[in-house]
């Protein structure tokens, strides 16, 4: 059960949440075990997915709009347990969460600004049990009012360059090209692509790399 609260204060949502799923809960305890006399054990599971799944909007009303909390446990998938606190706004993301909160515990974080002509993405994950960096991705575009789209990223723990450049030239033509460096074993991979519209229904696509 996911239940949704607006524009009211925290602890008044999150007693709301838990009182309505301890209700539930004790309301299928009562007839699965008095009333037809047995007590499988999904009934537990299912109870403990009520209690511990909730959301929680505008948690900092009045001061700090597009802020929430969102808790999430479910007993069918293992270590599956999380809580994390959503900020969105007109032209900013950002979402931090703890994971696996009883076992492999994680930190992740990720923030998105956006605007009309550039955007900056960054994505981190944090593994507290072994104190690594599991994933960490960084992502700059800029686009022009020409519809000229070109970016640079840093992939796969910043092991991988990445940089692109894509240009619409009309309604049915567009044709870009990638370069892909991994600092490992140095291999660069250039990448040209074309792309056209012959009618409706069909595409014509042609793609060369320096890798054949």
């Amino acid at each position: 059960m996911i239940c949704n609260v607006d524009v009211i204060p925290l602890s008044i949502a999150f007693w709301f949440c838990y009182i309505c799923n301890w209700s539930l809960m004790l309301c299928r305890v009562w007839e699965t075990f008095f009333w037809r006399n047995e007590f499988p054990v999904d009934c537990c599971f299912a109870c403990v997915n009520w209690l511990f799944k909730s959301t929680v909007n505008q948690v900092a009303f009045g001061f700090l709009h597009g802020l929430c909390f969102v808790s999430d446990f479910d007993t069918t998938i293992p270590n599956s347990s999380k809580i994390q606190f959503q900020f969105m706004h007109d032209y900013t993301t950002f979402k931090a969460s703890i994971g696996g909160l009883f076992r492999d515990t994680n930190i992740g974080v990720s923030s998105v600004i956006d605007t009309k002509n550039f955007s900056l993405e960054l994505d981190l994950l944090f593994q507290t049990n072994s104190i690594n960096v599991t994933r960490f991705d960084a992502d700059f575009a800029y686009i022009t009012e020409e519809k000229r789209t070109s970016s640079i990223a840093l992939n796969e723990m910043i092991q991988v360059l990445m940089a692109s450049y894509h240009q619409v030239i009309d309604s049915d033509t567009s044709n870009g090209a990638r370069f892909r460096y991994p600092f490992i074993d140095h291999e660069p991979i250039l990448t040209f692509a074309v792309e056209h519209r012959l009618d409706r229904h069909i595409w014509l696509n042609a793609r060369a790399d320096s890798a054949g």
